[in-house]
């Protein structure tokens, strides 16, 4: 699999390298050189001598091996990946600018370490948009001591609390980077983060977003990714298609990618649009929808950023223990994005998805399609997604189709909203 990932990278790289082993007529003998060049990185971070480390740097000079091959295998096999990337990423490189959007809201326990992680990142041409969202405590007093102290900071100052999609998208409206980086007020990046990410962006201009792997950090700063094991497990995801992506989300209700790791091309952020307002605990999962189903995605992984967790009751705002209003918000928001995000889907884009998924294997024309919304929208909602069948059933295509194809009649569907 890490093969196959492999040149599906270098084939979207502006480099268009391929590795050597891609033209060897056996498998052992293209496995051996993976293993070969895998067992040189490891000898190179542990500051082992061995002749072979010049040998693979000769290699990655003269195209024989990709750098992607060295990205991915040095991620997936190493703690720390900054002394290989340093090695092979020495060239002078064009630094476009990154906006780096946080919103603060009651935060002066932990805003001033987040400020310095991304202050302190490797990659210097940054600016760092923070949006106070009317703080009753110092977290104000704070970023701005920042924006005196650094001219790469500015503040925009509330003067209401209006919640996260407000406060983050008027920093994504004043935002004139190339890049957008997101970044909780309690969060934290590993110094050479938003590096290796435009890094990488850069070298595959058609990936519009670009994640990393997350360590879940705790209230006092302690590492408890053992104690949030499936939210670990989620954020720190293999690479797929969007289109297995999509899938994945949609038909599992759940949100694998970590905000605050996120990286994206503004290009795409204004294609797809920002936050909606509407939303408050899922309003990540919506945006992620929409530009996978626009542009290819990527992550990173090697756990460049830390999320942070609390202990206490209610202090997340996934927590639901005992909160019957945020279940039901929860509740709410889920089903409106997935509908959304099924109706909003092209034909072609659809039967691409869920292909599997279909109940009429031929469906082609689009009042099939919507034919296949509606049943997938059933099996994902049930009784909720009773108006799209609804304002499906007037009209005759669908209702021909449905009794021809399907032998789903109206009594059918009477019966079916039956059902709680």
């Amino acid at each position: 699999m890490n093969l196959i990932e492999i040149y599906s990278l270098e084939k979207m790289s502006t480099e268009k390298v391929h590795c050597k082993w891609f033209e060897m007529n056996h498998w052992k003998e293209m496995y051996q050189s993976y293993r070969n060049m895998r067992w040189t990185l490891l000898r190179m971070a542990y500051a082992r001598e061995d002749s072979r480390i010049s040998e693979l740097e000769k290699a990655v000079a003269a195209g024989e091996i990709s750098k992607d091959a060295i990205r991915k295998t040095a991620g997936i096999s190493l703690n720390d990946t900054s002394g290989v990337f340093g090695c092979f990423w020495k060239e002078k490189k064009e630094m476009p600018l990154v906006s780096v959007v946080m919103s603060v809201y009651n935060g002066e326990k932990f805003v001033a370490e987040t400020i310095e992680s991304v202050l302190n990142q490797t990659y210097s041409n940054i600016e760092v948009i923070i949006v106070d969202d009317c703080s009753k405590d110092g977290s104000r007093q704070i970023i701005e001591k920042y924006q005196k102290k650094d001219r790469r900071v500015r503040t925009i100052l509330m003067d209401r609390n209006s919640n996260v999609c407000v406060a983050c998208n008027r920093a994504f409206a004043n935002a004139t980077g190339k890049y957008v980086a997101v970044i909780g007020h309690d969060d934290i990046w590993g110094a050479d983060k938003i590096e290796k990410q435009i890094t990488f962006l850069e070298e595959h201009p058609d990936v519009g977003i670009c994640f990393t792997w997350i360590e879940v950090l705790g209230e006092n700063g302690v590492l408890i990714s053992k104690e949030y094991e499936q939210l670990y497990h989620m954020m720190n995801a293999d690479n797929y298609t969007a289109e297995n992506w999509l899938r994945r989300m949609i038909l599992n209700k759940s949100n694998w990618a970590c905000a605050p790791s996120a990286c994206i091309r503004r290009s795409v952020l204004e294609e797809t649009g920002y936050y909606r307002y509407g939303l408050v605990q899922l309003q990540d999962f919506d945006l992620w929808l929409r530009i996978l189903n626009y542009t290819s995605v990527y992550v990173l992984q090697e756990k460049l950023t830390w999320y942070r967790q609390f202990g206490r009751k209610g202090a997340n705002l996934s927590d639901l223990t005992g909160d019957k209003g945020k279940e039901n918000r929860l509740y709410h928001e889920c089903w409106w994005i997935i509908s959304n995000a099924v109706e909003q889907m092209s034909d072609e884009k659809f039967l691409e998805v869920f292909s599997e998924e279909l109940h009429w294997k031929e469906a082609l024309s689009h009042e099939a399609v919507v034919c296949e919304k509606a049943f997938l929208l059933w099996r994902l909602g049930g009784s909720l997604a009773a108006p799209y069948f609804i304002d499906m059933l007037e009209k005759k295509e669908c209702r021909e189709i449905l009794e021809q194809k399907y032998q789903f009649t109206l009594n059918d569907f009477y019966a079916l909203n039956r059902q709680a």
